[in-house]
């Protein structure tokens, strides 16, 4: 599909296996038995994986998720505390920048265990503004004035055209909801 992750994924795969296969040729060139080898290894992987459960849990964790995409590079996201563009999506850990600059590492596993919202998944997205007007205006002005402003911000989507509510009778305010949608990506 032309997707840098999956790309990144196979290529990684790929490595791993030709690599694996590779010693194994070269070791039984060197005479040695794959019986003993296949035996050895078997009681070592279980030491080992005993020992690297959390690192293979990232490890398959990033497998899971460049497979399952639930978010691609570029894409705008929030994963628990952090929200930020993915920068690079790696077997051990997702990068994401946030939107103050920082780079913020997350280990796979703690990505897949947590929800994620992708904020740019959709073509368009709605926003909420609340504006707090006197009781003394008037509200169908007060509309039209919030209306006329809104068609003049660029990047706005028409369809489905503006919203503006009325969300509470505050205190000393009335509290009005203006909802309207914009394209996710900027």
């Amino acid at each position: 599909e032309g997707d840098r992750s999956t790309e990144i994924l196979i290529g990684r795969l790929c490595y791993g296996v030709v690599w694996v296969i590779g010693n194994v040729v070269a070791l039984g060139v060197l005479g040695l038995d794959f019986a003993t080898l296949l035996g050895t290894l078997g009681l070592t992987s279980v030491a080992i994986g005993f020992s690297l459960k959390d690192v293979l849990s990232n490890y398959i964790s990033g497998v899971i998720l460049l497979a399952a995409r639930p978010f691609r590079i570029s894409d705008q996201i929030v994963i628990g505390d952090y929200e930020g563009t993915v920068v690079q999506i790696q077997l051990r850990a997702t990068t994401m920048r946030t939107y103050d600059g920082r780079l913020v590492y997350i280990p796979n596993q703690e990505v897949f265990q947590r929800s994620i919202t992708n904020n740019t998944a959709s073509p368009v997205r709605r926003s909420d503004v609340i504006v707090g007007v006197d009781y003394d205006a008037d509200l169908s002005r007060v509309r039209q004035i919030i209306a006329e402003a809104l068609m003049q911000v660029e990047g706005l989507e028409l369809d489905p055209p503006p919203l503006v509510l009325v969300q509470e009778l505050a205190a000393s305010t009335v509290n009005l909801k203006v909802r309207f949608w914009v394209n996710s990506r900027q």
